[in-house]
């Protein structure tokens, strides 16, 4: 034991015997209190019934820890130390703690520290007015206002737990964290002050001048600046959503991979992407989609919803809008429908390609080429063009189709309905006559080129333009062999009725 500075021969009579009493009592347990040194040390009736009054450069072993303080009560008795002014506990490498006052209870092994509170341990460093410390298990917590500064990250709270054994930091009511990237807002957080990993456990707020990320569990690594985020998952950008069941997110490379109920939603071009995994690169801006995907362009009176295997977006260099949909592609609208195996749209000259097999159904009529392009003029159709085994088809009943095939056909759209349609090259046409409610007869004709006109979603009127060779039939003597045109395919089963459909490929 260290020097002990004593003015009075009857206070140290009486300090031995209660010094002796607690050492052998204190003998057999770690839980040690060993005053260590003192200026001065008084003990009278003035003084807290039981205690020595220690002044001047006190110092106390607690626990294998050094107290240090201006002036402490030591209570021998109670194995109790009050400590004021200028407080510190210093346990080597592993803890190093400050405050105004303090009381050290060996009962329980608790520091209890009070005003200009201040903890160090290895990185981490907490402030705060009160905080109680446990010697033993060395869990601290603190029911007011404390802020760790650890690294470059500063953590507020109202309350807080810190287990500087395993480095982990609890935080709770009104969290607030500061990292060089982001300013995070929670209820909960749990915080490895080891590894700067922040562990959202309850509703969380996440934003910086570019991104606003919300969450109710996830983490994120202060280090790497990568997230994960899980229930009710989202992510804004400029304009741009991302929301799933969870959403990991690189923010050093802008890479984010989302799973299951993923919907991807781009407000400036009113545009959403929905699906089960999703991969976002930010720069260049892309996204690419599958499992159930599905995207859905909004207009003000009647959306489209398409669905494929996969869906991807990008953009040109010019910052076009670039959509790729491919394998087993079918889309809905009120007014059109159709289906392909492949797609590609450019927002840049608002033109949709329909590869492989393409249909399309607009009213009462079956649309099918090898290829199809429609043109677009202020996101409603303007035309299209059919290309190789163009056909122009509708059901009249069960055994009966009228139908137009040409090399390439241009259909015209007025207010999204098929008003007229352009064949040009091998014309050949099928077309039944009615009189009122009755057929009268089947015009087969053959000619370079026609016009058909539609009204009321059905074909009116065929004009043959070019050297025709017509035939007007009555119904019961048209040849059988000349009512259905080599390659006619009639794909009515196939055409979805409702959105819902567009999952639907048989």
């Amino acid at each position: 034991m260290g020097k002990i500075k004593i003015r009075n021969l009857s206070i140290l009579l009486l300090l031995l015997c209660g010094i002796s009493n607690t050492f052998i009592l204190y003998g057999q347990n770690v839980k040690e209190i060993i005053i260590q040194n003192a200026d001065s040390i008084l003990s009278n009736k003035r003084i807290a019934k039981g205690a020595n009054r220690l002044i001047g450069n006190v110092e106390i072993i607690i626990n294998e820890a050094l107290l240090t303080c201006d002036s402490a009560y030591y209570y021998p008795e109670q194995r109790l130390v009050d400590a004021y002014h200028h407080v510190h506990v210093n346990r080597g490498d592993t803890l190093q703690l400050w405050g105004d006052y303090m009381q050290y209870s060996e009962a329980d092994s608790m520091i209890r520290v009070r005003k200009d509170v201040v903890l160090v341990n290895k990185d981490a460093k907490l402030y705060t007015q009160i905080l109680n410390f446990n010697l033993i298990n060395n869990v601290a917590y603190y029911p007011v206002i404390g802020q760790i500064f650890n690294g470059d990250n500063e953590l507020i709270s109202k309350k807080g737990t810190f287990y500087s054994n395993i480095d982990i930091a609890l935080f709770s009511d009104s969290v607030v964290i500061h990292t060089p990237d982001y300013t995070i807002y929670s209820d909960s957080i749990e915080y490895d002050t080891e590894n700067k990993i922040a562990y959202f456990l309850d509703s969380t707020h996440i934003i910086n001048e570019e991104n606003n990320i919300k969450c109710k569990k996830g983490w994120y690594n202060t280090n790497t600046r990568i997230f994960m985020i899980t229930e009710d998952a989202y992510m804004e950008n400029q304009g741009r959503t991302l929301e799933g069941d969870s959403i990991y997110y690189n923010d050093s490379t802008q890479f984010g991979i989302a799973r299951s109920n993923v919907t991807i939603t781009d407000t400036t071009r009113n545009i959403l992407l929905k699906g089960n995994y999703a991969e976002y690169y930010r720069n260049p801006e892309r996204a690419f989609l599958t499992d159930s995907a599905m995207m859905i362009q909004v207009f003000e009176e009647d959306s489209v919803f398409l669905h494929a295997d996969t869906i991807r977006l990008a953009n040109d260099s010019t910052g076009n809008r670039l959509i790729y949909a491919y394998y087993k592609v079918k889309y809905f609208k009120s007014n059109l429908q159709g289906m392909c195996d492949s797609l590609f749209y450019s927002n840049k000259d608002s033109v949709l390609q329909f590869h492989d097999k393409p249909v399309i159904w607009s009213g009462e009529n079956q649309i099918t080429a090898n290829y199809i392009e429609m043109f677009l003029k202020n996101g409603a159709i303007n035309h299209i063009n059919m290309e190789g085994l163009a056909f122009l088809a509708l059901m009249e009943d069960t055994s009966k189709f009228s139908q137009v095939k040409g090399k390439k056909m241009t259909g015209y759209f007025r207010d999204n309905e098929l008003y007229m349609v352009d064949v040009e090259g091998n014309g050949q046409s099928v077309y039944y006559l009615k009189d009122e409610d009755d057929y009268i007869g089947v015009n087969v004709s053959i000619c370079s080129n026609m016009k058909i006109y539609i009204k009321e979603k059905k074909p009116f009127m065929i004009k043959n333009l070019v050297n025709p060779d017509a035939t007007l039939y009555p119904l019961d003597q048209a040849p059988q062999n000349e009512l259905i045109l080599e390659n006619f395919k009639w794909l009515g089963k196939l055409r979805p009725l409702e959105k819902n459909d567009i999952f639907i490929w048989k």
